[in-house]
């Protein structure tokens, strides 16, 4: 994929440096159009998510941290409801970065658990955490 270099030089001349390019190469107008639509792509894509809903908890700025196989950038939103030995009952939503259009799906609750056999002291504390998840997603989602 075009270019070699990472950041996106602000002249062409700057360009042609990162990337070892002579005046004289056979193809420099087709690296030039590849400077401009990185020029372009950088201008749109911001380096951070804008701000969270109000009920997420992850720290403010945070980047987006993985990909998905469309070319979206992701981050998992999340409030963190409840954190008992392990178990998980979060309400989180997936932020999505297209081209620098962001998109936030709807909410839901995410629930891990670590065993398949709990003895009914943490049945009790993992229903806790999902009803407490399931409260918080209700009064979000009204």
């Amino acid at each position: 994929m075009f270019p070699i270099s990472t950041a996106v030089p602000s002249t062409f001349e700057a360009f042609m440096a990162a990337n070892d390019l002579t005046h004289d190469h056979p193809n420099l107008d087709g690296w030039r159009r590849v400077w401009q639509n990185q020029l372009q792509v950088e201008a749109t894509v911001p380096a951070v998510t804008p701000p969270c809903p109000a009920w997420c908890t992850l720290p403010a700025g945070h980047e987006y941290d993985s990909t998905d196989g469309w070319g979206d950038d992701l981050v998992f939103l999340r409030r963190h409801v409840a954190f008992e030995g392990g178990k998980i009952a979060d309400v989180s939503a997936t932020e999505r970065n297209h081209a620098g259009t962001v998109t936030v799906d709807e909410p839901g609750i995410f629930l891990s658990v670590a065993d398949d056999d709990y003895p009914v002291e943490q049945v009790i504390v993992i229903a806790a955490e999902l009803l407490e998840s399931a409260v918080v997603l209700d009064r979000i989602t009204r």
